[in-house]
């Protein structure tokens, strides 16, 4: 389900209204598979509100390599170049 959510975000054209936000504290998600899932949703739809928290996923050295790798990609997708100056 949050992968289908993630490809229609990246078709553009829609808006969820703000409320891809409400799954921000499902990064902290044990289960690694559903928090890159959701890393990738919150890049796909732009939500620009998760820098902070995808840049702490980014440093949490921790985290899966995969994990890490989804923060990062959805960082790039957000494309406030703003938040770059927290990445370690």
């Amino acid at each position: 389900l949050l992968e289908g959510l993630a490809e229609i975000g990246r078709k553009g054209g829609r808006s969820l209204g703000g409320r891809i936000e409400s799954l921000i504290p499902n990064l902290a998600s044990q289960d690694e598979a559903i928090a890159a899932a959701v890393a990738a949703n919150l890049g796909a739809w732009n939500a620009v509100d998760s820098g902070d928290s995808l840049i702490e996923i980014l440093n949490d050295h921790s985290r899966s390599d995969f994990l890490r790798a989804a923060a990062s990609t959805a960082l790039g997708e957000l494309g406030d170049l703003s938040l770059h100056k927290d990445m370690a």
